[in-house]
């Protein structure tokens, strides 16, 4: 199995702050309320979530697909009605509906709470992504295959904070999806988004369209940021936990409960940041942990700029401020958000890192410790 790094960038471009609720697939399910930071681009958009819970492992010989990544930064050529026909038939023997009936209590104690949506088959043998979501309540769970045939599931594993969870069935000759890798998505690229709405008329929904953001960063309450992919791809009603696929058929995102369903233009996770969570989870019980900074900001000719600071993180008790330009960090200079992440990446939390600014003509030295 290939060796993922995940982190979440923690900067975006022009941030333009608003509250936001997720919307619900049905009335019973609890919502949440995330204050959001969202990136205007050439699409418009809406996001949050948190928390994180550990459950059971996978087997040893469960095998997840991947491919390697090859030449990135090219737009793909556009997709034809017959192209996009031929990959969400194939990927639709992959994609599952997922639905989660939890009790209410009471004298009746009526079954009326619902989380539904959509999973994909990652192994041969019973294992299923899915959106974190969909069963955070406890409720008993059904899978149904592209055959109509239904499995009780249990949930493997759950990790709120990036909303992806882990079903398990008891079934084997599964056709799992096959990951392709995120770092070569291009801004323009055609997309096929594939899903399972909530229409009862409708087991799965195949749309296309084409990447027109990338890298937008979002950021949450406590203070992270998490770096999506926008699409013009419609994405019905109860598709989250579906993927996006490029034009090779290989899953380049994953739909999510961070995005909002009041937007033309929606936001999906890149796969090569649910990867390192889904083999965690699988392997180890429990997700990545990422050293947080708690800032904003964006590239400049010799430096970053710092166009916020959250409230209350590494950064904000340090002392760094908005309007301050970054030009080292433990005394490697950077011109990039990249290569901030790159250095926190090699760092746990409670490490510190020393960032050499300007503020205000004066160069200054700030020990910022992670957590």
């Amino acid at each position: 199995m290939n060796e993922y790094q995940w982190y979440q960038d923690e900067f975006s471009h022009s941030p333009v702050q608003e509250g936001y609720k997720p919307v619900r697939a049905k009335k019973g399910v609890p919502a949440w309320l995330v204050a959001l930071l969202v990136s205007i681009g050439i699409c418009a958009v809406f996001m949050p979530v948190l928390v994180y819970a550990v459950l059971p492992r996978m087997r040893p010989s469960t095998v997840i697909s991947y491919v390697g990544g090859g030449e990135g930064g090219q737009a793909q050529a556009p997709l034809t009605s017959g192209s996009v026909g031929e990959i969400g038939t194939r990927a639709l023997e992959s994609v599952v509906r997922v639905e989660n009936q939890g009790s209410i209590g009471g004298f009746f104690n009526q079954m009326v709470s619902y989380g539904e949506g959509a999973g994909v088959i990652v192994s041969e043998d019973g294992y299923i992504l899915t959106s974190s979501y969909i069963v955070e309540s406890s409720g008993n769970i059904t899978v149904t295959l592209p055959d109509k045939t239904e499995y009780e599931a249990r949930v493997a594993g759950t990790d709120s904070q990036s909303d992806v969870a882990i079903l398990k069935i008891e079934a084997t000759g599964l056709t799992p999806v096959v990951f392709g890798d995120s770092d070569t998505v291009a801004l323009g690229d055609a997309v096929v988004a594939v899903g399972s709405p909530i229409a009862e008329q409708l087991s799965s929904s195949v749309t296309s369209g084409t990447i027109c953001g990338i890298d937008k960063g979002v950021e949450l309450q406590d203070g992270r940021t998490v770096n999506l992919f926008q699409t013009d791809a419609a994405m019905l009603e109860g598709s989250v936990g579906g993927v996006l696929l490029n034009s090779a058929g290989q899953v380049i995102a994953m739909t999510n409960a961070l995005v909002s369903d009041s937007s033309e233009l929606k936001l999906a996770t890149p796969i090569n940041d649910v990867k390192p969570v889904l083999e965690g989870l699988l392997n180890n019980g429990q997700a990545p942990q990422t050293p947080m900074i708690g800032i904003m900001g964006t590239d400049a000719d010799y430096g970053v700029n710092i166009s916020s600071v959250s409230p209350d993180t590494p950064a904000d008790r340090a002392g760094l401020k908005a309007g301050d330009l970054i030009v080292k960090v433990n005394g490697q200079a950077v011109q990039s958000v990249a290569q901030i992440n790159e250095i926190r990446s090699q760092h746990s939390a409670g490490d510190t890192l020393t960032f050499t600014i300007y503020r205000q003509g004066e160069l200054l030295e700030i020990e910022v410790t992670l957590n």
